[in-house]
């Protein structure tokens, strides 16, 4: 809008034509310009005044979702503009300058209307599983459309759960769609319930007990005790059976424990020792994670652990380990376990 306001001061000037609100709008929009081609091809490239245009973009938002709603859409861009330009370029002939602009570009303002004013949002929710399947166009409009803007952090999520439903499956993309498109303010939790789960309410989620007690157990592994081989064999063997005893403590009583790793041995290198050198490089796909440890077995005169992954099925395993893929399962050895684990958590009461 403030480059076709600058082109339309700069033409009328070009032609001879002297208007105040014209000059003034000219003055305070952009201070110089610059001219490539002559004649037909000529093209004039204008150095506008960011300081007015970022601040009138912020004003116009801000009177568009204010309270009262705005007339339209050109009633809140002309008071944004005028908030930010001199006094003495009065509301009216800024209004008469605004509405020389090209039909179709004002009609860009009424459409900001509905989506902030009037919280419509139906010029979005076209051709709704064929766009959400196509990984180009929405990762595009993710960026740059104001129906998708808010939500650009989780348009690779939506794409990705969009891709997993097949063409019948209509009601669940509609509850996808519905969710992006109707509801615009809601915050991140809010909205993985709306996609994921739209039936759960405060009233039927689960309760956590308020007398609910946990005890918080470490493991570490310090230079002075693993300095030589034969300490670090003890120091190995004495925590293994300190955890041991916590597990299945806790698993007889039908109680998970949270644990703390580092991920590296589970694709990478499955012979990692995170305890020893306390690197985990959580800049790569392999990072600092949490689990839970739901069932152990022993097998081959070895113990190993069953560990239920917290954010669903496993994408990345190493083949060595025994899993579920889809339930997010799979089962470790003991000696893995505790040379990555840093941490874990089991319920008391």
């Amino acid at each position: 809008m403030a480059q076709n306001l600058a082109a339309m001061t700069y033409n009328v000037e070009q032609s001879g034509a002297k208007k105040p609100e014209f000059s003034i709008l000219r003055f305070n929009l952009y201070g110089s310009y610059s001219t490539r081609g002559t004649g037909k091809t000529k093209v004039v490239e204008f150095n506008l005044n960011n300081k007015i245009t970022q601040a009138a973009e912020k004003d116009y938002f801000t009177i568009l979702k204010a309270k009262p709603t705005p007339k339209n859409g050109f009633d809140a861009f002309t008071k944004a503009l005028k908030k930010n330009l001199p006094n003495y370029i009065s509301q009216a002939d800024l209004e008469k300058a605004v509405a020389q602009l090209d039909p179709n570009l004002l009609s860009k303002l009424e459409d900001d209307y509905k989506r902030y004013a009037l919280k419509d949002f139906s010029v979005c929710s076209k051709d709704k599983l064929a766009y959400l399947k196509n990984e180009d166009g929405l990762m595009k409009d993710f960026a740059s459309s104001p129906c998708l803007s808010r939500y650009q952090k989780l348009g690779q999520g939506i794409q990705e759960l969009a891709v997993g439903l097949d063409d019948r499956n209509t009601a669940d993309m509609n509850r996808i769609t519905d969710f992006i498109l109707n509801s615009p303010d809601m915050n991140y939790e809010k909205s993985l319930t709306a996609v994921l789960s739209p039936t759960c309410s405060d009233e039927n989620k689960i309760k956590i007990p308020q007398n609910l007690t946990c005890s918080d157990h470490h493991i570490s592994f310090s230079s002075y005790e693993t300095n030589t081989p034969q300490k670090m064999a003890k120091k190995l063997q004495e925590e293994k059976n300190k955890f041991r005893q916590n597990i299945s403590r806790s698993l007889s009583s039908q109680k998970a424990i949270g644990v703390s790793l580092c991920t590296i041995f589970f694709q990478e290198d499955p012979d990692y020792f995170y305890n020893q050198n306390k690197n985990c490089n959580v800049s790569r796909s392999d990072g600092l994670h949490a689990v839970a440890i739901t069932g152990y077995r022993c097998q081959n005169g070895k113990l190993d652990y069953l560990i239920q992954n917290s954010w669903g099925e496993w994408r990345d395993l190493n083949n060595k380990y025994e899993r579920d893929r889809d339930q997010g399962k799979a089962w470790i050895n003991e000696e893995a376990m505790v040379k990555n684990s840093y941490h874990y958590s089991i319920l008391g009461n």
